[in-house]
């Protein structure tokens, strides 16, 4: 049975699209950082960049980041529309490394692979507690 189950989920892995992992990824983090939400609000500069937000369930889109529980960034810009003390999470190391003081963490594809980071000392500030799983992507710096 446990042959069976492992085979199932590797041809799942490999038969796979990008936009599905990503979802999947996209998912665990957020029941990650709110595990007790039922419902999350989520405002994003870019729908397209994130695609696999739009395909989960429990999720709900606005057009305000003021009224978001969690704000997901890909351009530099958009930054200057977001108020003090939201959740931020980036999708390029470049955001994550320029503004690290900001955002809890990124997740962006290098190489082929995809890459979490979470930063520690912003997970602290906003009293986020991640799930044992997402210890090893916790970072003090980058």
């Amino acid at each position: 049975m446990r042959y069976i189950t492992i085979l199932l989920f590797s041809i799942y892995l490999v038969h796979a699209s990008p936009l599905e992992i990503e979802k999947e990824i996209y998912k665990i983090i957020i029941q990650s950082i709110f595990p007790h939400k039922k419902s999350i609000t989520i405002w994003t500069d870019n729908p397209k960049e994130f695609d696999a937000l739009i395909r989960l369930k429990n999720i709900k889109f606005i057009t305000n980041p003021k009224y978001a529980d969690i704000v997901f960034v890909s351009r530099e810009n958009s930054f200057q529309n977001i108020p003090p003390k939201k959740i931020i999470f980036v999708n390029s190391y470049i955001l994550l490394k320029k503004h690290k003081n900001e955002a809890i963490g990124g997740f962006f594809w290098q190489k082929g692979r995809p890459n979490i980071v979470f930063l520690r000392q912003n997970l602290q500030i906003h009293h986020i507690n991640l799930s044992p799983d997402f210890q090893k992507y916790i970072e003090d710096e980058l």
